[in-house]
């Protein structure tokens, strides 16, 4: 499938290439230079109100950040500003072409330095915005200030060591002015190194990288006005505008990719990768400087050459934030794998688990952490079939106890003493509540699946005659019912039907089973129990008269789902598990008000021999 077309970036493309050709142009041809000079510094106003069409429709769709796009969106109609009093009140009237020779009247030069100010300071409120705003406290960003503007003074020292403060080609005020914007520019350039730190997205990369472009182009320009030397403004003003593409370039990829949360786009600074990012490029660059410094100062390097110093810092610094970013996502990928195989094990997806790690301390890791999760499961198996035992137990024991209350009450207390039956009926009534918390703390448990109890030796199957154990747990039924609403009945035949299971497992089954049919609401109560037999089937029917349930809930109520009580019921699923492990099955009918069957089929077996 080819992927659709974008042609705003098809756009930015064909800038570049204008771009370098006409650049290329202007540096090779004597001929065509004046003309060249026009032409990019036209262009660059075309480009200006691209950027602010882009920057205002990232404005618009910005929610959170709306007051921080707000100074961009300023920033660039300054910029505007500032390029189009620098060409039509300075650049146009130039002698020749070249402006360092040219004095011009005070109020193009104000113009042109107010805008050029204003847009540096709307500039500098929206990273520092960013920066105080998603990645530095106060404290750590005024330290960050008060060290960038030491720094920034240094290096602008050794900046301006070769034009001995030439006063003569632009008067001493404006020479002022120009070392105090450059210290204010270089400034911006530590704010946006800080930034390209936390950066997460390609998108403010290009947009940092095209702002320490486009000032490093400002740094040669500048040089070559100070000093006379034409060539550095020609190349520093295509590097200016080199930057200038850049930043359009970061606004057509916001937009494209709808990225208009700052948020999205950067990184928290305690991020592994961020931290990675920020040790190098410390290192690297405070290298880089102090090496300099000295080479400049024990006379290795000449002077005349620290002009280059805030270039090579600059372009040198932006290198290497890249390369380190790269590294920083090197060191970040096995902590972000790690995280997706502890979700995947926690989600029992195994097939999505990537064991492959290019560090021996991270596959140690996942071998650990795999190891813990199979012990956990084994701990929480362990767990659920302790309580679906104890439970199950717990449920069977209802009626027992309810038959023994019942025997009580008709005991003659003149045959016994008083203060026996007495406290035997207090110790039932204590297991009575003992069992029944424990019931109702059972079944408010809330988990996705119903895991299988491992009964062990007492549910071993062997063989035995089920209408003798039916009658019996009738019998006690009855026993149970007899001062209820309740009418137990049971049908059977006279031969004896064998089948091969778990005795205890039986009788609770069929006990839990009645049971239900009791709790079915129903005012008069009809309870019948049948057994018959057929060539490959006993069958066991349980047939009631109460409310129903309903025929969307069937199924819930088959998986394990109660009508009775918040969480699982342990009656009819337990029936349903344990029967199909006899290759059984049990079938459930029932209509709303009418009643509800439930029929047990189990192989019939042949006699066993004694």
């Amino acid at each position: 499938m080819n992927k659709r077309i974008y042609y705003p970036s098809i756009f930015v493309a064909v800038n570049f290439i204008f771009l370098l050709l006409t650049s290329m142009v202007r540096a090779l041809s004597a001929d065509w230079q004046n003309a060249m000079d026009h032409v990019i510094q036209i262009y660059e106003l075309l480009i200006h109100w691209v950027l602010i069409f882009y920057c205002y429709k990232i404005y618009s769709k910005a929610t959170q950040d709306k007051g921080i796009f707000r100074w961009l969106l300023l920033t660039n109609i300054f910029f505007l500003a500032h390029d189009s009093a620098f060409y039509f009140g300075i650049f146009r009237f130039a002698a020749t072409g070249w402006l360092a020779r040219t004095y011009y009247p005070v109020e193009r030069i104000l113009v042109n330095n107010c805008c050029f100010s204003v847009w540096l300071v709307c500039f500098s409120i929206f990273i520092c915005s960013i920066l105080y705003k998603y990645i530095l406290d106060r404290q750590k960003f005024l330290q960050l200030s008060v060290g960038l503007f030491v720094f920034s003074m240094i290096i602008i020292g050794y900046y301006w060591l070769p034009t001995r403060l030439n006063t003569e080609v632009m008067g001493r005020v404006h020479s002022l002015y120009i070392i105090s914007t450059l210290i204010l520019e270089f400034m911006i350039f530590g704010l946006c190194l800080i930034c390209l730190i936390y950066t997460n997205s390609r998108q403010l990369l290009l947009f940092l990288s095209g702002v320490i472009i486009m000032i490093a182009g400002d740094f040669i320009t500048t040089y070559g006005r100070m000093v006379q030397l034409e060539e550095a403004f020609k190349y520093g003003d295509s590097i200016w505008c080199f930057g200038i593409l850049t930043i359009l370039w970061s606004y057509v990829t916001i937009v494209k990719s709808n990225s208009y949360q700052l948020k999205e786009l950067i990184s928290t600074p305690k991020n592994i990768k961020s931290q990675v990012i920020a040790c190098v490029l410390l290192i690297c660059v405070s290298t880089f400087i102090i090496s300099f410094i000295l080479a400049i100062e024990l006379g290795v390097i000449n002077s005349k050459y620290t002009v280059v110093f805030p270039l090579f810092i600059m372009l040198y610094s932006i290198v290497l934030a890249i390369l380190s970013i790269k590294l920083g996502y090197a060191f970040e990928r096995p902590f972000l794998q790690t995280k997706d195989n502890i979700l995947a094990l926690l989600n029992k997806d195994n097939s999505t688990v990537n064991d492959r790690f290019y560090s021996d301390e991270f596959q140690s890791l996942h071998k650990f952490i795999e190891q813990a999760f199979v012990i956990k499961d084994k701990q929480d198996l362990l767990y659920k079939t302790f309580g679906n035992t104890a439970a199950s137990a717990v449920h069977d024991m209802v009626s027992p106890i309810n038959a023994l209350k019942i025997i009580i009450k008709k005991l003659n207390p003149n045959n016994h003493g008083h203060n026996d039956l007495q406290l035997f009926d207090k110790a039932i009534e204590q297991i009575q509540t003992i069992t029944n918390n424990i019931l109702t703390q059972y079944h408010e448990i809330d988990v996705k699946e119903f895991t299988s109890a491992i009964y062990g030796d007492i549910t071993r199957p062997s063989y035995f005659v089920i209408n003798t154990l039916i009658r019996q747990l009738i019998y006690n039924k009855k026993l149970e019912y007899e001062n209820t609403n309740v009418v137990l009945s049971y049908h059977d035949g006279i031969i004896p039907i064998w089948i091969r299971a778990s005795h205890l497992m039986m009788m609770r089954i069929l006990s839990n089973l009645i049971n239900n049919a009791y709790e079915s609401n129903a005012n008069n109560i009809q309870i019948n129990v049948q057994m018959l037999e057929n060539e490959s089937n006993t069958i066991i029917e349980i047939i009631d008269n109460g409310e129903g349930i309903p025929s969307e809930l069937i199924e819930q109520v088959k998986s394990g789902k109660s009508l009775k009580h918040k969480g699982l019921g342990l009656g009819l699923s337990s029936a349903i598990q344990y029967v199909n492990s006899l290759d059984g099955v049990v079938i459930i009918k029932s209509d709303v008000a009418v009643g509800t069957t439930v029929t047990i089929k189990l192989p019939t077996v042949i006699l066993p021999l004694p």
